[in-house]
């Protein structure tokens, strides 16, 4: 593994009998992956450059962002989770604070390889935080952000309703015209199919594959939210065609999507949620999916996120050791939580075209804590660049420089 402007490595063959082109591959453990055409990043110090990921990717560390503390518009970077970048790298943006239903833009300075938060520059804000606030509401209206995503030059943004205890909100979706003017006009509510168990992250589906399966975006998300019984218990996997909701010409406001994986709570992707056993390193109560993309090359389904409770089990309205008084449902062990992934083999992906195993069968082939540098917090939002094949990870609270009273993630 050779180190020259960027950090290097090569994209690992997943399988035994596969051979595949080397790629370079780099990740900011606690913020990016990508390949050595990226900018070079500013060194601090020396710290471990590369990680094992299951087994199959070596990621290699660039560096680190923080973002500006404060109240901008309608509310303020509280690691909320749900974010985009450009492709250039130049701009981020990303959800406030949860209760304020609202999103900023973030202009990007280049990353600094570092251990150290405050080494890490500071991003500025290029827009202010802005409420979603389309004009087509059908009932009681969403109120939380649950995936971004810059298409074409416009903002497509999913939300869902926090606690739809009648798990009758289908609004999903809106469409902010300008990416890089969010006082822009804002469309919406649309509907996907699917619900808010497609109405989470958005990522781009490779061009080679496009046409085989009749989309060019796939959509996702799991129980990050309350009411299980209207949420996927596990990452799930939608495929979907955005180019009506951004040329007007959809018929009304109903996107149609395609199910290749989804749970629900009679289906889970895991059935000891409490980890009453013991022995469940999969998915609990605490399991948190923030973001799912295609990998390169491969094309296996990666979803990265936050997961607990596999060592200590999961408590309801416990008190940890350390003091703290939960609110729903924690791990009996405080520091029983981590950043998490979960790796969908292509191959089954396949099968799923074919509709010979039912949705919720889907099993992921790899899965456990995220192996990358995260400052000892967990991931709490990420996107993915097919392009540069830059991977950016979102840290939930890890910035508590800025502000004591509260913290502020880091990129």
């Amino acid at each position: 593994m050779a180190f020259q402007d960027g950090f290097r490595f090569s994209l690992l063959s997943f399988f035994l009998g596969h051979s595949f082109p080397r790629q370079r591959f780099f990740c900011f453990f606690g913020a990016v992956c990508a390949l050595a055409t990226a900018a070079p990043v500013v060194v601090a110090e020396p710290l471990p450059t590369t990680a094992t990921l299951a087994g199959r990717y070596e990621l290699s560390f660039e560096g680190g962002i923080r973002l500006r503390a404060g109240t901008f518009g309608t509310s303020r970077i509280a690691s909320n989770g749900p974010m985009a970048v450009s492709d250039d790298g130049g701009s981020l943006w990303v959800a406030g604070h949860t209760q304020h239903y609202s999103i900023a833009r973030y202009e990007l300075p280049a990353p600094v390889y570092s251990r150290s938060i405050e080494d890490y520059p500071i991003a500025s804000v290029a827009d202010g935080f802005v409420k979603v606030d389309p004009p087509e509401v059908q009932g009681k209206a969403p109120n939380r952000v649950t995936g971004i995503e810059q298409i074409n030059g416009a903002l497509v943004v999913n939300v869902a309703e926090y606690y739809d205890g009648d798990g009758d909100n289908r609004q999903t979706t809106v469409v902010f015209d300008d990416a890089w003017n969010l006082g822009s006009t804002q469309r919406g509510y649309y509907r996907l199919a699917g619900s808010v168990h497609a109405g989470g992250w958005m990522s781009p589906i490779p061009e080679s594959l496009q046409s085989t399966l009749g989309a060019s975006y796939l959509a996702g998300y799991a129980s990050n939210l309350s009411i299980n019984s209207r949420l996927s218990i596990g990452p799930s996997l939608f495929l979907w065609n955005p180019s009506a909701l951004l040329d007007g010409s959809s018929s009304g406001f109903d996107v149609p999507t395609s199910a290749w994986i989804d749970y629900s709570l009679a289906r889970p992707l895991s059935e000891d949620l409490g980890n009453s056993a013991g022995d469940n390193d999969l998915w609990t109560h605490l399991s948190f999916a923030a973001h799912g993309f295609f990998t390169p090359t491969r094309n296996d389904y990666l979803v990265v996120g936050r997961s607990g409770g596999h060592e200590s089990g999961v408590g309801y309205k416990i008190t940890q050791e350390n003091g703290y008084r939960c609110g729903g449902y924690c791990a009996n062990d405080y520091r029983d939580m981590s950043s998490y992934f979960w790796l969908y083999s292509n191959d089954d992906l396949r099968m799923k075209q074919g509709g010979l195993a039912p949705l919720h069968e889907a099993r992921p082939v790899a899965y456990g804590p995220w192996p990358t540098f995260t400052l000892g917090k967990e991931i709490s939002g990420a996107d993915y660049d097919a392009v540069t094949q830059r991977l950016y990870l979102l840290i939930d609270k890890a910035d508590s420089l800025q502000n004591r009273f509260e913290s502020q993630p880091v990129l």
